[in-house]
């Protein structure tokens, strides 16, 4: 009897087998009502090559449309990306050049409009197109090779326990806002083609009808994903101000989940109070991370706060300016304004892609235990992470402790800084900030070595004042170019 029961279980794992492999084939197939609309499309462009006044719509209709052909990830296709970037360039351009700006420091000598019709049609006209699964995996071996991200694993040990340091994309978005393809896209692109540890979606918070649906596909995607050792997919948002409170992300990663999204910039509710109202109600499992922070217009407005909020803070991203030392642009949105007026943030580095290519910017390194989504929150939350450009590795402490944390030193004791860092080139300069200011700098120019360790102990002044409290944070800068920033650490004086 059980030598029957064997066989019936085989028998059934068999045909599950061959059922499943159908499946898969067929998922690699595009959908034929999505194919016939492509067709339609196609033939109208055609018949009616792109114009500057039909640009808009057929630049909507090619992003809707190829964001459905790449929902499950079988149809990548990198010279149609490339494609769409170029006609979404040259349109950019279009306004200057009819404005009268010269564009040739572009690099541009003829008529953008001729361009960007070119480009968008040829790529409106590659879509449709199906692989088989060897050319799939050609196509992301080519991707890979576009986008190299070496797997680069580092660790430490902090008060008894090892930490590892997960690298991760925190900011981007796809055509559920106003970005391109599908959230499935967006998550497979991380982990297998940027080999990304963890990866938050953060698409813009909706108006639409569909708001509700949108919001759900989101958290649905992240879950299917999800996979606790291998990769972390956080679902999220970008809560979007109209009122010049700045943009905001909420990233969740743990159970329960919020039913609703925040307000939309178009709702009359949106405003950053009605937010923190919001976060009360759901913001039991959230990370908050505050945007822009180099950019006049999209930046914080720092006298609408409420620091229970005050996670994270975007230091380096693909709209934030930046020095050598730190902003080049100053004004009362910066991350400077904010430190100077005492907030408390962790550093992250984002790329904020709107191209559905995760990590091909800026990353966010976070010490975790494990690579977990719970685990790889609670440590965002704790600041245990900072920003970065490429896979450096940053340990900075002081007395011990490690980046995001709140130490108290008696005075006038002296305090222990201890600088660990490893780069993927070699290491042009050390400089640890304080109060907004150059406080150490250590050139390295004329040191070989991918990997530095400083120690160094700061004999405080006799005359520090008590209860004041200084921010400290670090600055590593390669020979490429590519730079680091540690959270700060911040040490309060007693008596």
């Amino acid at each position: 009897m059980s030598n029957q029961k064997q066989l019936i279980r085989v028998f059934v794992l068999i045909i599950l087998f061959t059922f499943g492999c159908s499946i898969s084939a067929f998922s690699q197939k595009i959908p034929e009502d999505l194919l016939a609309r492509i067709s339609k499309f196609q033939e109208e462009v055609k018949q009616a090559p792109t114009t500057p006044d039909s640009y808009r719509s057929r630049w909507n209709t090619l992003r809707m449309l190829y964001g459905e052909q790449t929902k499950y990830f079988e149809n990548l296709d990198l010279e149609l990306e490339l494609l769409r970037d170029k006609a979404k360039y040259y349109n950019g351009l279009i306004r200057d050049w009819r404005a009268g700006v010269s564009i040739e420091a572009n690099g541009i000598k003829m008529n953008p409009e001729e361009q960007m019709k070119k480009f968008l049609d040829q790529a409106i006209m590659r879509l449709g197109k199906e692989k088989s699964p060897s050319e799939l995996e050609d196509e992301k071996e080519i991707f890979r090779k576009r986008f190299p991200s070496d797997k680069i694993r580092y660790s430490t040990t902090y008060e008894g326990r090892t930490y590892n340091v997960y690298w991760g994309e925190l900011h981007g978005h796809t055509y559920l806002s106003d970005g391109v393809n599908a959230p499935y896209y967006y998550y497979a692109f991380s982990r297998e083609i940027k080999n990304l540890d963890y990866c938050a979606l953060t698409d813009h918070s909706w108006s639409s009808g569909n708001k509700e649906e949108r919001w759900k596909e989101i958290f649905t995607t992240a879950d299917n994903l999800n996979e606790p050792g291998r990769f972390a997919a956080l679902p999220g948002v970008e809560w979007s101000s109209s009122y010049g409170h700045g943009h905001i992300n909420l990233i969740y990663y743990d159970y329960p989940y919020p039913e609703t999204a925040p307000a939309s910039r178009l709702e009359y509710t949106n405003n950053v109070r009605t937010l923190f109202d919001y976060l009360e109600k759901e913001g039991e499992n959230v990370v908050v991370i505050r945007n822009h922070t180099g950019s006049s217009s999209l930046g914080t407005d720092w006298n609408y706060q409420n620091p229970k909020w005050n996670y994270l803070i975007d230091i380096v991203s693909s709209i934030t300016f930046r020095s050598l030392n730190y902003y080049s642009i100053i004004h009362e949105r910066t991350l400077e304004t904010a430190l100077k007026a005492g907030y408390r943030f962790g550093f992250v580095g984002t790329s904020d892609t709107h191209t559905s290519w995760p990590g091909s910017g800026n990353i966010t390194a976070v010490f975790s235990p494990s690579l977990t989504r719970k685990d790889i929150g609670i440590n965002l939350k704790n600041r245990f992470c900072y920003a970065a450009e490429d896979r450096i590795f940053v340990d900075f402490r002081i007395n011990g402790k490690r980046m995001g944390s709140e130490i108290f030193a008696k005075r006038p004791d002296p305090l222990e800084f201890s600088i660990n860092v490893e780069g993927t080139d070699e290491i042009n300069s050390i400089i640890v900030i304080k109060n907004n200011r150059t406080f150490y700098s250590f050139n390295l120019r004329y040191i070989e070595g991918e990997k530095i360790e400083i120690e160094r102990t700061y004999e405080r002044p006799k005359g520090e004042r008590p209860n004041a409290v200084d921010c400290y944070f670090v600055i590593v800068t390669q020979n490429n170019g590519k730079r680091a920033w540690s959270s700060p650490i911040w040490v309060t004086t007693e008596l």
